[in-house]
């Protein structure tokens, strides 16, 4: 069973997560500068990143088939294998805006903030719900 601070980060930066990506292109978000923008996108793209990671290392170790197994509608499968390869594809582009492209100090900060949130809030949270 996750820890209480577990369900707190996890619970508390999905949140965040979902309010950033809903108002990334707000006339409020561009006013506040390119830094606060650019963290925000550092912080959405590391979440998706992170994620996708997490399902890729499912997949990898044979947990992922069955998620999609279990559905015994053909359109729910393949809803879901859509949706998984849109997170696989943004995580790609979240790799690769990290390894092959000069980013600023504040957007690796959100990025990694992200990624410690999805790592020790939401992935506990979905393996304990998950069993």
């Amino acid at each position: 069973m996750p820890k209480n601070w577990q369900f707190q980060l996890g619970f508390w930066g999905s949140l965040a997560w979902i309010s950033l990506i809903s108002n990334l292109d707000t006339n409020f978000i561009r006013s506040l500068g390119e830094e606060v923008n650019t963290s925000i996108a550092g912080y959405v793209l590391g979440f998706v990143t992170a994620f996708s990671g997490f399902m890729f290392w499912k997949f990898v170790h044979g947990e992922g088939l069955k998620i999609y197994s279990s559905d015994e509608h053909f359109i729910f499968k393949i809803s879901s294998i859509i949706t998984f390869m849109t997170f696989a594809l943004f995580g790609l582009f979240g790799l690769y805006t990290n390894i092959f492209m000069p980013m600023p100090w504040y957007y690796l900060f959100a990025f990694s903030i992200a990624t410690i949130v999805v790592s020790q809030g939401v992935i506990p949270i979905i393996n304990f719900y998950d069993k």
